[in-house]
């Protein structure tokens, strides 16, 4: 698992697409997925993964990430995620990564 903290990725997307002419300039919207992420051991798949409220803590697999926005890249197979915070209902999920796949989620916890 390759954690990548959005707005690092963001920045970077953003420079890659500036520097090939492509981005105009009231464009605002996120970058797109890659398509495909790879390492040595294969092809990996990737979450892109939002939760609202942006300070609740999130569990993958579980191992802590931190807080807000994240693009991840998993290794294929079935991962378990959590996320909570107090005064709202905890969320629980698993979910099932492909080689190559580009999964998005966005959970939005809700008030107890």
């Amino acid at each position: 698992m390759i954690p990548v903290r959005t707005s690092r990725f963001r920045l970077f997307a953003a420079a890659m697409i500036a520097c090939s002419g492509l981005l105009g300039a009231s464009r605002a919207a996120d970058p797109p997925l890659p398509a495909r992420a790879e390492t040595k051991s294969g092809a990996y798949g990737l979450l892109w993964l939002e939760v609202d409220p942006a300070d609740a803590a999130i569990s993958l697999n579980g191992r802590f990430m931190d807080m807000g926005v994240w693009l991840i890249s998993l290794p294929p197979g079935s991962h378990h995620l959590s996320i909570g915070k107090e005064g709202f209902a905890p969320h629980q999920a698993r979910f099932g990564i492909t080689p190559g796949q580009s999964l998005r989620l966005h959970i939005r916890l809700e008030p107890q």
